[in-house]
């Protein structure tokens, strides 16, 4: 019986060191832009689980407190910096303070999303642009700014864009998050 144990533990300790050199990201840092709410939360303790340190970007500095506390993340291996991603300005600094602050910069997601329930023929110029600013250009500008860095520092690296089932089957009232989606 102890020597089937045995084997059991070798084909554990087997596929979980297979899976980790497919899924580990050990050495890697990872900046998630919106990572401060609950879906971009939830990938970046992924990543952090699968070794990664890990960078939350978004407004509130508490939301992540929250998260690094619910994981155990040390302050050396996960950390907040806020940042406006509909700023060009925000957008441009972000990879420079990250690597001064992480080491590097191997993931990029971009993730932040705003949404607004005001109907579509009674929404606002201001409120439509804030929500395209968000959602669309923060992501032009976020993918300008980690391409520029990766190509002066001729590193690779990995950008992921977020979504929405959204922009495939529009939400009702909320169209302007669909479009930017």
């Amino acid at each position: 019986m102890s020597s089937m144990h045995a084997k059991e533990m070798e084909a554990f300790m087997s596929s979980k060191e297979y899976l980790s050199t497919l899924f580990g990201l050990e050495g890697k840092v990872a900046v998630v832009i919106g990572g401060t709410g609950v879906l971009c939360g939830a990938m970046a303790e992924g990543m952090w689980r699968a070794g990664a340190k890990v960078v939350l970007v978004g407004r509130s500095e508490e939301k992540a407190r929250e998260h690094f506390k619910e994981w155990g993340a040390p302050s050396d291996q996960a950390i907040f910096i806020q940042a406006d991603v509909a700023s060009r300005e925000d957008a441009d600094n972000l990879p420079a303070l990250v690597k001064e602050k992480m080491g590097g910069i191997h993931i990029w997601v971009n993730g932040a999303g705003i949404n607004s329930a005001t109907p579509y023929l009674e929404i606002q110029d201001e409120e439509f642009e804030h929500i395209l600013s968000t959602n669309l250009k923060g992501v032009h500008m976020g993918c300008q700014a980690i391409g520029k860095y990766w190509i002066e520092k001729k590193q690779p690296g990995s950008i992921i864009n977020l979504s929405s089932m959204s922009a495939i089957r529009p939400l009702s009232r909320v169209f302007t998050y669909s479009l930017t989606k």
